[in-house]
């Protein structure tokens, strides 16, 4: 359907503004508004808490107001909008009809007739849907119909970092979005996320058919100033690590700070909810109300709590610094949408998969800039040999040297200027801090200055950043080691000294790659999958003829335990530690999941000398954390 143009963007923006009651709207949200009311596809990364719903929810009515289509009228336009969750979807269909935005969402959770008949005739402005029901047959013929044919005015994707996170194999119809573009192929698609890096970007604008050229990118620096970045290693012991927490909720009750521990698993989560509930007794519930669970100070949530349980947790989240729960102990479950400005602390307890799931949790604290907050993470070698966690979150995790802060936005491609006083920046700048002021209390994380075990053991002191020319000269010089390799072999074809040798044309792309990460013995077996001490010791010497910076000190023998032959440089196996239900001798292509490189250490803390393969790879969705069977430091997970 044509619509006369009657004004412009910006005077829509504004009329529509005044008619939904708002005050004023950020710059940020102003600019994704026109660009989308100007037909022109938009990818918007906004932190959490700015606002990037309204940049969606008013759109219906600035299209309206443009062509002078009043809210009384039948032909309004329509948008929609896919999110990955239903919770997420009543939140936002709530926050819609709010502000006098009609609106409703499908899928199995909408059990009310009458609604999905007003859907299918189009009496409202906002549609709601996950990819599964948008794409599912009966939705979709609604989608092919005059009505919606004429009328949707654009396709938002909220929380579109889960193409990226969960499009592959945990819900495959985010990879599908390009289908509902089809169907509307002159609505321009407004993107929406957090956090996104360049190449989660690349992907969204990929699978929704976008333009990477005529795309407007709408974003600003995710950085959070006020929110302090902590890492301390995880303890058997909980009382060593949360006895600040105990101490808090035993002293204040209620007025207790709100914070929020993302456990790595459901055993864990548990495991926390058993800790709290045996240190807290009676404090655990607000005091002068009954001993229920609605009375709790404590909450728990997970994907198989009950719905009762989650309503009670994300109402007292809604009420601000008024909710009853000023202790939340979640998995990943507990996520999007989530919008409080008095959240004091987020922990993580185990390391997240990623480093875009960790800034879109941590981005839960700190909305409130006067308020100053607290990022902290507790991990140990068991959690970053994890294989669901990506390179970039261990070397996130292993870092002793850098500011957190600075190597969190190089992630996102952004930068930060530092922060006065700098141990108000993260536990590393502390060490240097010379304010005079710093607090020496363990709030939190343990205070790099008086703490020996702050920081997770490390072997990456330094990352070096490799010229084009010196990477050619890398390549050039593994290629000549695996021509030898074969030669001394005895073997004429390539697939047979591969595997004999364990040299292969992806190891040697691995090498290359990762060369900037790569100083000593340690770090070449973190980064790349090596066979061998033999195989390590001529790479090694390779990079050390092209960079000249190698530390032999790495600890070689520390980390293989090798059968070698008497004064003989000729390969033989590393001695391995079979993963969970997997034979010793298990062997295969690097590249897929077979490989097997696991390796012992005595010590929960260590870092630099273990690695522990996980067979069971899973996705950092809800499923992977509920249904996580990996225990607390060995104490058994329950079902409470």
């Amino acid at each position: 359907m044509s619509y006369p143009k009657t004004y412009s963007v910006e005077k829509a923006i504004a009329l529509t503004q005044n008619k939904c009651h708002i005050e004023k709207l950020r710059d940020k949200q102003l600019e994704a508004l026109s660009s989308c009311a100007n037909g022109r596809d938009t990818l918007v990364i906004l932190p959490t808490g700015y606002g990037k719903s309204l940049c969606y929810q008013l759109l219906p009515k600035v299209f309206d107001t443009m062509h002078g289509i009043d809210d009384f009228k039948k032909t309004h336009h329509i948008g929609i909008v896919v999110s990955p969750l239903t919770a997420l979807m009543e939140d936002q269909v709530r926050a819609a009809k709010e502000r006098n935005v009609s609106a409703a969402f499908i899928g199995e959770a909408q059990q009310d007739k009458v609604i999905k008949r007003k859907i299918r005739e189009g009496c409202y402005s906002l549609v709601f849907g996950s990819p599964e029901a948008l794409l599912s047959k009966p939705w979709k013929d609604t989608l092919f119909t005059d009505i919606y044919q004429q009328r949707v005015s654009f396709i938002a994707v909220d929380e579109a970092h889960c193409i990226r996170k969960w499009g592959d194999d945990f819900r495959p119809d985010y990879r599908k979005l390009d289908l509902l573009r089809s169907i509307f192929p002159s609505a321009p698609v407004m993107a929406l996320t957090a956090t996104a890096s360049t190449n989660t970007c690349s992907e969204i604008m990929k699978c929704l058919s976008m333009t990477p050229k005529e795309v407007k990118h709408v974003s600003i620096n995710p950085d959070r100033p006020n929110v302090k970045l902590c890492l301390a290693t995880r303890k058997k012991d909980l009382s060593l690590t949360f006895n600040y927490i105990v101490n808090d909720i035993k002293t204040n009750g209620q007025n207790a700070s709100l914070r929020i521990i993302y456990a790595s698993s459901l055993a864990m989560c548990e495991s926390l909810v058993m800790f709290f509930l045996d240190e807290l007794d009676d404090d655990i519930y607000v005091q002068g109300r009954p001993h229920s669970p609605a009375n709790m100070l404590l909450g728990m949530y997970h994907r198989g709590a009950a719905p009762t349980t989650k309503s009670r947790i994300l109402q007292s989240l809604q009420n601000g610094n008024d909710g009853f729960k000023r202790l939340i102990i979640a998995t990943v479950s507990l996520g999007m949408g989530i919008d409080n400005a008095h959240i004091k602390e987020v922990i993580h307890f185990g390391c997240p998969a990623d480093i875009e799931s960790y800034a879109q949790e941590i981005g839960r604290a700190g909305r409130n800039k006067g308020l100053k907050c607290k990022a902290t993470m507790f991990v140990n070698g068991k959690d970053t040999a994890r294989k669901i966690v990506s390179l970039d979150m261990k070397r996130y995790c292993q870092n002793k040297a850098e500011c957190r802060r600075k190597l969190l936005l190089r992630y996102f491609d952004c930068t930060c200027e530092a922060i006065d006083p700098a141990h108000e920046c993260c536990d590393i700048c502390e060490v240097t801090c010379k304010c005079g002021r710093c607090d020496t209390s363990r709030d939190g994380c343990f205070n790099a200055t008086t703490e020996k075990n702050c920081q997770v053991e490390s072997a990456v002191d330094r990352v070096r950043s490799a010229t084009v020319e010196q990477r050619e000269d890398l390549e050039i010089k593994l290629e000549a080691l695996r021509a030898t390799r074969a030669e001394e072999q005895g073997v004429s074809f390539v697939g047979s000294h591969e595997f004999t040798t364990g040299l292969t044309s992806a190891l040697v792309r691995q090498v290359v790659d990762r060369c900037d990460y790569i100083t000593n013995m340690v770090t070449l077996r973190r980064e790349c999958n090596i066979w061998s001490h033999s195989q390590a010791g001529a790479i090694l010497g390779i990079l050390s003829s092209v960079f000249g910076d190698i530390d032999d000190s790495g600890g070689a023998h520390s980390i293989f335990t090798t059968s070698r032959c008497d004064n003989s440089d000729a390969y033989t196996e590393p001695t391995l530690i079979a993963a969970p239900g997997l034979p010793t001798s298990t062997y295969g292509n690097e590249d897929s999941d077979e490989w097997i490189d696991v390796f012992q250490s005595d010590s929960d803390d260590s870092f630099g000398d273990v690695e522990i393969a996980d067979k069971q790879t899973k996705t950092q969705s809800d499923t992977s954390s509920d249904d996580d069977t990996v225990d607390l430091d060995g104490t058994l997970s329950f079902s409470l």
